[in-house]
């Protein structure tokens, strides 16, 4: 067998940009996707291990088994992909937020990078995905101002004004390495198991700034955290055939409670003054997490899947807006999505019938407690796939989000996103010909 030339230029062009990518992005903000003031709280906007097909569909994968795409939900689902096959997919995002509170309002676009993924086959029965994607993303800013009446014997009818600025930005990168083995096989019943191994890194800024009309000049407070860690997933897919063509996927995945390190350096300075500059280190811990998903195939036709996941972030200790650990700040979270995908012929030289529609539905519960109170998110996603040859596609998903408080008032945000993907599915190897 000897290695086709149009696909070993994308392999090596892959793994050059899979080495690059996390290197490079030591130095990049990754927070341009999101804007929330609820991100000055924790690790902020924790992302996703989804691309554009998945997300459209609810961001389901953990019962989701495609030759077409790489679900990296799910490690064991690297094993659908046949011998001959390589996968490489990268995407973008944007996104323009609604934000309100008590009749002020505001709106802002962001776009950035999504996700970069690779998977191949390693030899008969495994397969190996790398990936690149954020963990969680941190972008904001915001202020208030205020006038306060002075009271003394001296001074009469005058008021003291201030004004607070707060602003954070970067983000905690997941750089993935995954491994998928088909531990058994025959024409009924597909048993397939994998895991995820992902090196955390990233920084995350927070500043702030108090001026008042009294002083000269304004005092600031920034902390720079500096975030390290492991992180493992393990999972797991069974597939039962019915007939020739209809079949149920199973699968479930769990995640280990692990060590994080953030070293945080904070400064207190006024002018070119410098008051405070302090560095320490927070030793807290990534919580378990578990999840089960179920999937219905006809055809390679119509796919319906539904899962849920439970992370249990009150068992471990948080971060406040120092970065220092403390308990009580983040709450157990619980997601529930289904979504569909459905291609009306799979051979046909009618283009609009062999592309691929999505649609699915998600609610979840936020891992962060803000001024005691608990955040809710739903969800709602469509989503279509251009092919651009028999195997590789261009990916578009469209959603809508919102995000509201349990009680208390609190900011209201509405999400209206876009989501490109990229993914070419090509052929690895070929048989030569004779000569």
């Amino acid at each position: 067998m000897n290695l086709q030339r149009p696909a070993a230029t994308i392999i090596v062009m892959a793994l050059f940009a899979m080495i690059m990518t996390p290197m490079v992005a030591q130095n990049l903000n990754t927070s341009n996707l999101t804007s929330s003031p609820y991100n000055r709280y924790g690790y902020g906007r924790l992302g996703s291990t989804g691309n554009t097909v998945t997300r459209s569909m609810g961001d389901v994968g953990i019962a989701i088994r495609s030759n077409q795409y790489t679900t990296l939900a799910n490690p064991a689902s690297l094993t659908a992909i046949d011998t001959l096959t390589m996968i490489f997919s990268v995407g973008l995002d944007a996104q323009y937020g609604m934000y309100s509170e008590e009749g002020a309002s505001s709106s802002k676009w962001d776009a950035g990078f999504s996700y970069m993924s690779f998977q191949m086959p390693l030899w008969r029965n495994f397969a190996m995905s790398l990936s690149f994607t954020p963990y969680s993303m941190v972008g904001y800013y915001y202020g208030t101002s205020d006038s306060v009446a002075i009271h003394s014997p001296t001074v009469r009818h005058d008021t003291l004004t201030y004004s607070s600025l707060h602003q954070g930005l970067g983000g905690i990168n997941n750089f993935m390495l995954g491994m998928g083995w088909r531990a058994f096989h025959n024409k009924r019943v597909d048993f397939n198991v994998g895991f995820n191994a992902g090196w955390l890194f990233g920084t995350i800024e927070h500043d702030g700034s108090l001026a008042t009309s009294s002083q000269a000049s304004s005092t600031h407070l920034s902390y720079e955290a500096t975030v390290r860690g492991l992180h493992l997933q393990f999972g797991a897919q069974y597939t039962q055939r019915f007939k020739a063509t209809h079949s149920v996927t199973v699968g479930a995945t769990y995640t280990p409670r692990l060590n994080l390190s953030v070293d945080t350096e904070t400064m207190k300075y006024s002018a070119d003054t410098i008051s405070r500059n302090e560095r320490y280190r927070s030793a807290v811990k990534l919580p378990m997490k578990w999840g089960v998903g179920i999937s219905y195939n006809i055809a390679r036709k119509l796919t319906v899947t539904a899962e849920y996941e439970r992370t249990m972030w009150d068992e471990v200790a948080g971060l406040n807006t120092e970065f220092q650990a403390e308990e009580g700040v983040f709450n157990t979270t619980q997601r529930i999505a289904a979504g569909v995908e459905y291609q009306p012929k799979v051979l046909t030289n009618k283009y609009l019938k062999i592309c691929r529609y999505r649609a699915g539905m998600s609610a979840k519960s936020n891992y962060l407690r803000v001024n005691g109170n608990a955040l809710r998110e739903y969800n709602g996603n469509l989503g279509m796939s251009f092919p651009i040859n028999r195997r590789s596609a261009f990916d578009l998903g469209l959603g809508y989000s919102t995000v509201r408080s349990k009680g208390g008032n609190m900011v209201k945000e509405n999400y209206l996103t876009i989501n490109l993907g990229l993914t070419f599915n090509e052929m690895m190897f070929f048989r030569g010909r004779l000569r």
